[in-house]
């Protein structure tokens, strides 16, 4: 637990860890649901370092209950020795369809953590994606997204009987979400990004009625922070099957690198309307005015890029300004390593990943005052807010970042203590690799698999 203080040093709120695998958001299951291991009390000196490793002995066990022991157990459904060739057959690792958007880097090293753990992982998807994630695409009719990952149920379906997964990892809850349960198979977890409950669902009756379907049907739900948690389970997740687990970051990738430079400023959100990079340069412009060594390096890509190069333009001084593309993992920490402070004007944020790399590679944020933001950072307290779609208010937490440095080194520190206790990602996947293997191992206990 994690005691926040206000800027004026009083004590103003604590903050949990988020629950993981065997905790779901609120007290217990509803009638009928599968019934939740019993709730264990926190143990001291835990943390998630000790619940990640407590979820790989889980794993270990898991899995070990899915490895073949020999003679099958004789049930209904299959003979014994199918059963048993079966088992030899898929080995001690655990099979998964991801169902998830190929072209989106999460999608990658999501998958590359489980199949580096030795882990099968087919990967289906409407949108190509690069060579190396060897996606199978799925028939994309040239229609409206609602109508669009419906009409790929059968041919999902199909493929999924000849691959017969242990696990459908669903990714985006009313798209892929709609898809794997449309497909009926089971064990079904749906990981919500956060704008598919966050920003879709509120706005829009339909979204919502999917993202209800989905949510009640998954045996289980990830979602990477609490209020993300909360969100699911207000759009009917059963609380006992929600787990709140952070994506994290690789530590060893986004570390500090020695001299950074002074007045340096990173954007490294995409060029999507959620992401506001309006925002961003209409109070660069504004903080730069009196900052003659300051300058912004904007990263990323999307359909406003075009608009944003002109704006930048129009707005900054010249020479101070520089669009660099979409970034590669290396080249994203490379890039955070040198600067000064990260920038995001989001309008909408669960855990925010960029948030998360920079605070471990020692850029200090400057993001929007947001819930998500808020379970890791506060104003004044390794980061400075500012109101959504504000760009005064921008300007100003900009250039009390950037001013201040003796603050700014204490919230670096603050921030590399509070990604390494709660944001580590190999630590965090485990938990999710536990999810995975305890539900496998428990539905092949149902048909009967060893």
């Amino acid at each position: 637990m994690v005691e926040r203080r206000a800027p004026g040093g009083a004590p103003a709120r604590r903050l949990r860890l988020p629950a993981v695998v065997d905790r779901g958001v609120g007290g217990g299951a509803r009638a009928g649901a599968r019934q939740p291991r019993r709730e264990r009390r926190p143990r001291p000196g835990g943390g998630l370092q000790g619940r990640a490793r407590r979820a790989a002995a889980r794993l270990r066990g898991a899995l070990a209950r899915r490895a073949p022991r020999g003679r099958a157990r004789p049930t209904r459904r299959r003979a014994p020795g199918a059963v048993a060739a079966r088992a030899r057959a898929r080995g001690p690792g655990v099979k998964i369809a991801t169902l998830s958007n190929a072209s989106v880097g999460h999608t990658a090293r999501w998958v590359a953590h489980f199949r580096a753990r030795g882990h099968e992982v087919r990967v289906w998807s409407l949108e190509p994606g690069p060579p190396e994630l060897g996606a199978r695409r799925l028939p994309a009719a040239p229609l409206p997204g609602f109508l669009r990952y419906p009409l790929a149920a059968p041919a999902l379906a199909a493929a999924l009987r000849a691959f017969d997964p242990d696990v459908v990892d669903a990714h985006y809850v009313p798209n892929y979400g709609l898809l794997g349960a449309l497909c009926g198979r089971r064990p079904l977890v749906v990981s919500a990004w956060g704008s598919d409950l966050l920003v879709a669902g509120p706005r829009d009756p339909l979204q919502r009625a999917r993202a209800r379907l989905v949510l009640r049907r998954a045996d289980a739900v990830v979602a990477d922070a609490r209020m993300l948690a909360d969100a699911a389970v207000a759009l009917g997740a059963p609380p006992a099957r929600v787990h709140c687990v952070p994506w994290g970051v690789d530590l060893a990738r986004f570390a500090p690198r020695g001299a950074r430079e002074p007045g340096l400023v990173a954007s490294v959100r995409m060029h999507e309307p959620v992401y506001d990079v309006e925002t961003v340069i209409d109070g660069a412009a504004i903080a730069f005015a009196e900052r003659p060594a300051a300058r912004l390096v904007v990263a990323g890509s999307g359909r406003l890029t075009a608009a944003l190069e002109r704006r930048a333009a129009e707005r900054l001084p010249a020479g101070r300004w520089r669009f660099v593309g979409r970034l590669d993992p290396g080249a994203m920490a490379e890039l955070l390593a040198r600067a000064d402070v990260m920038v995001s004007a989001s309008r909408s944020d669960s855990t925010s990943v960029s948030l998360l790399e920079a605070m471990a590679a020692g850029a200090v944020p400057v993001v929007s005052d947001l819930p998500g933001n808020r379970e890791w950072v506060a104003d004044g307290e390794g980061a400075r807010l500012f109101a959504p779609g504000d760009a005064a208010g921008l300007a100003a937490a900009l250039g009390a970042a950037l001013d201040d440095r003796a603050w700014a080194e204490a919230a670096r520190a603050r921030n590399a203590r509070e990604v390494a206790a709660r944001g580590d990602a190999a630590a965090n996947m485990a938990v999710i690799e536990a999810l995975f293997a305890s539900l496998a191992a428990r539905a092949g206990r149902a048909r009967g698999t060893p």
